[in-house]
């Protein structure tokens, strides 16, 4: 839909697609490192933040250049390079936040993660169904019909994961839809 305009062809979305899995990998510890560097920072302790930073750096170009001379990854070993590299980061700063603060509630953090993961799963073959399943009722050589196909199985996975969410009771779900509520302001004020 974005991609194949001019010279990037095919084989050039194909190469794009293959970095991105690679750099996927890596999104969720990046989510967690930002909410990981507001801990340390509203702790006032600036130097494990930095000691993360550091670390994941200096893994990024150790692994970049390992990949790139010693493997037949190419423009994947950088992604995954960065993906390593954001594990370690995450690794030193989650094992300081442990150590500091006696425990992080883990078995919360667990369950509500692996409830999102299973939402996430169905969400994925659904998207993935209703693409397989829909495409061969649309002609993808008009660009409408692709927009059309993308926007169909979006609404599909977010109606799915949404389903999901509220039948698993994820805590973090209710306080996004307090957030709303607020702003639209469908709760009451108190007062």
């Amino acid at each position: 839909l974005l991609f194949e305009r001019g010279a990037f062809d095919y084989s050039a979305t194909f190469v794009t697609s293959e970095a991105m899995f690679f750099y996927s990998l890596g999104l969720p510890l990046l989510a967690c490192l930002q909410v990981l560097f507001s801990c340390c920072f509203a702790l006032q302790k600036t130097r494990p933040a930095i000691l993360a930073t550091v670390t994941g750096i200096i893994a990024n170009v150790i692994s970049c250049n390992m990949f790139q001379h010693y493997t037949h990854l190419a423009h994947k070993g950088i992604a995954l390079a960065t993906s390593i590299s954001a594990l370690l980061a995450f690794t030193v700063l989650f094992s300081y936040l442990y150590k500091k603060l006696g425990g992080l509630e883990s078995k919360k953090i667990l369950t509500s993660l692996v409830k999102t993961f299973f939402s996430c799963i169905f969400m994925a073959f659904i998207i993935i169904f209703i693409y397989v399943y829909m495409r061969s009722h649309f002609d993808l050589s008009v660009i409408y019909n692709r927009f059309l196909l993308v926007m169909l199985a979006f609404i599909a996975g977010a109606t799915v994961l949404i389903f999901f969410v509220m039948l698993f009771r994820v805590e973090e779900a209710g306080v996004i839809v307090d957030i709303f509520k607020k702003k639209l302001g469908l709760v009451r004020r108190e007062g």
